[in-house]
């Protein structure tokens, strides 16, 4: 009885996975065409960009330099959530940075993340911390909301962590 029962499973597992695509293939077409816009949305922001100096340069002789605040233009943080620190890598009294880049969205959300630098102990406490966080909602030009990226840089020191 066991023995038929594991082959029907197996039987069914076979015929549905001949039947569509697989997880991991679903998940790169998605991360494609999230990657593909964000694509055009960058293009769009460098061309206002462009425009932008282009006017400067044509009402004041030169572009105007950019002044520094807490954030660059208007993808500012508006909150940070500081990761758990793993147990794990207490005990083995690991630290170190972690930078996590994030993509967001039109309204500000975290919705894709991965870490691009860091101890791989402390990465996924990163990026569930990572897509908690939001941002000021970034717009072209026209005032249409565009995706963006975003660099978090997670300090993990001893018990704490910081956030550049």
């Amino acid at each position: 009885m066991m023995h038929s029962l594991s082959k029907a499973i197996f039987l069914t597992f076979f015929f549905v996975s001949l039947a569509g695509p697989s997880f991991s293939q679903k998940r790169k077409a998605i991360e494609g065409k999230l990657l593909a816009d964000l694509s055009k949305d960058e293009a769009e922001a460098e061309a206002c960009e462009k425009r932008s100096r282009e006017e400067q340069v044509a009402k004041f002789g030169k572009p105007l330099p950019r002044v520094a605040g807490h954030c660059w233009s208007n993808e500012c943080p508006v909150r940070i959530i500081l990761p758990v620190y793993p147990r794990e890598a207490i005990r083995l009294k690991i630290s170190g940075p972690v930078e996590v880049e994030g993509i967001v969205n039109e309204k500000g959300r975290v919705i894709f993340a991965q870490v691009m630098h860091g101890n791989p102990l402390l990465a996924k406490s990163a990026v569930a911390a990572a897509y908690k966080a939001r941002f000021s909602p970034r717009t072209s030009c026209n005032g249409r909301p565009i995706k963006f990226r975003s660099l978090i840089a997670y300090n993990f020191l001893g018990n704490s962590i910081s956030v550049k």
